[in-house]
């Protein structure tokens, strides 16, 4: 029997300074007929980006440090996530979540809207997602690897 075997490797940086320009820039570019035109920017993005868990987790935190820094994780990974499963695959923000494990450790996988649209129907069964994240010095860096099952 073989061991896995790489599917897809993905690796994305993100600058925080630049993800909290990006937040200012998303409040300016708004339109006033937007139905989230009174959220916040960060809000906004959030929306964007997050599907309805993790928007749930995210609206639980309190310090807008921390939401700033956890928000560019959840880009981050969702970024490097892309970068793994192209080209085959186009995938939406909101196809993927990244939530914690209850040891902290970093879990991605397909979100409920992403096991139901395409992306889940095509996927190779049994894939395998591994994340991981760290920041530092005002920088968020994720890696993703997806490994499959091994014949």
């Amino acid at each position: 029997m073989g061991g896995a075997c790489l599917y897809g490797t993905g690796v994305d940086l993100l600058s925080l300074t630049r993800f909290a320009s990006l937040l200012a820039r998303s409040r300016a570019s708004a339109a006033v007929s937007s139905p989230h035109a009174r959220l916040g920017r960060s809000e906004r993005l959030a929306r964007r980006i997050l599907c309805d868990e993790e928007l749930a987790d995210w609206q639980r935190l309190e310090a807008r440090h921390d939401r700033v820094r956890w928000l560019a994780c959840r880009w981050a990974a969702k970024e490097a996530a892309y970068k793994a499963l192209s080209p085959p695959f186009q995938i939406s923000w909101h196809d993927l979540m990244l939530r914690s494990a209850s040891s902290g450790r970093p879990r991605l996988s397909l979100s409920a809207s992403g096991t139901r649209g395409a992306l889940g129907q095509f996927l190779p069964p049994g894939l395998r997602w591994h994340v991981s994240l760290s920041h530092d010095a005002g920088l968020v860096i994720a890696m993703v690897h997806l490994e499959q099952p091994g014949a």
